[in-house]
């Protein structure tokens, strides 16, 4: 089957969609500290009503936000020393020690499914809280079973955060998986995500086409500064089953070279990593200036939290890369 071409006006949709994932939050993060609940609803963000007010936001889907030592898995004791320095590496926001680090229980907002008589769109943000970072950063590859069939292996974090209950909460494979079933096979379904979400939408499109048998002609995947998240067996398998697959990469950014960038590509059979779908790139490098001195931040390159701050709730670079139409094939 031949892919389609890769859609700018797709993709800046879906980057503003990502955008409003990390903007559900931080609602919620600021509603906790002020001890107000929040229900997850995006319908009166301002990019709500002026991009998707064609949508509906039919549900939420919750993460699990707990602390970093009771999420180190005894499994992988030779990979603990490296752990916390990954981490640190890639999220420099992280306390210095992880005992600094209170105990939490409660889920925290990942993501949502929106509609439209057009299409459908299922959002994951990137990770945010301490267990989504710890599970970022384990490598180690367990088998993926997806339909009745072994496809492959991919990275443990990464099948923990799909596919497992933890703390009596629902996984994130059952919280979808009433509503994978009822979705119109008809129309396309877009599957989206930034960071680690990107690791998700990977998974969630598979599963639309391999579990519920949805056209890989209607499925459609782009994440934004994803890393790779199986070996070559499972990489190849989804290509062939998710030709439609697209990650925009920003060249600097740190995430897509993740765990090739901690030596961690070539050590056995199950660690070995490859990336899917069609690359799009473009080069991006954040830099301040103190005393006309520049020093590179590139935690900024993956995700530019100052300019989030600063009032403008977009994913850059990645928003700023697609509606410049900054991004160019890497394959041809």
């Amino acid at each position: 089957m031949t892919a389609a071409p890769y859609d700018r006006e797709i993709s800046e949709l879906l980057i503003q969609a990502v955008s409003l994932a990390y903007q559900q939050y931080y609602r919620e993060e600021s509603k906790e500290k002020s001890g107000e609940k929040y229900d997850g609803d995006i319908t009166q963000f301002p990019l709500f009503e002026s991009v998707f007010s064609e949508y509906t936001q039919v549900k939420n889907f919750k993460s699990y936000n707990s602390d970093l030592k009771s999420m180190i898995d005894k499994s992988y004791d030779i990979l603990q020393d490296m752990v916390y320095d990954v981490e640190k590496f890639c999220y420099p926001w992280m306390p210095d020690n992880p005992s600094e680090y209170k105990e939490e229980k409660y889920s925290s907002y990942l993501g949502f499914l929106l509609k439209s008589k057009k299409n459908n769109i299922i959002v994951f943000r990137g990770v945010r809280t301490p267990f989504e970072k710890k599970q970022s950063t384990i490598f180690p590859q367990v088998p993926c079973k997806l339909g009745g069939e072994y496809v492959g292996y991919i990275a443990s974090g990464v099948s923990k955060m799909y596919m497992k209950n933890l703390y009596n909460k629902t996984s994130l494979q059952d919280q979808m998986s009433p509503l994978l079933k009822e979705l119109d096979k008809d129309i396309p379904c877009y599957v989206t995500g930034h960071s680690f979400g990107g690791a998700l939408a990977i998974i969630t499109a598979l599963e639309l086409v391999e579990t519920y048998d949805m056209s890989p002609d209607n499925v459609f995947m782009y994440n934004y500064g994803g890393s790779a998240i199986g070996d070559p067996i499972f990489a190849k398998y989804y290509d062939a089953k998710v030709p439609n697959s697209y990650r925009v990469v920003n060249t600097q950014d740190f995430a897509p070279n993740i765990p090739s960038m901690f030596g961690l590509l070539h050590i056995g059979p199950r660690y070995k990593y490859q990336h899917v779908g069609q690359e799009w790139s473009f080069r991006k490098e954040a830099y301040v200036y103190p005393e006309n001195e520049p020093v590179l931040l590139p935690e900024r390159n993956h995700l530019d939290m100052v300019a989030y701050n600063k009032g403008e709730p977009q994913v850059d670079p990645y928003y700023a890369a697609v509606v410049n139409e900054e991004e160019n094939s890497t394959d041809e």
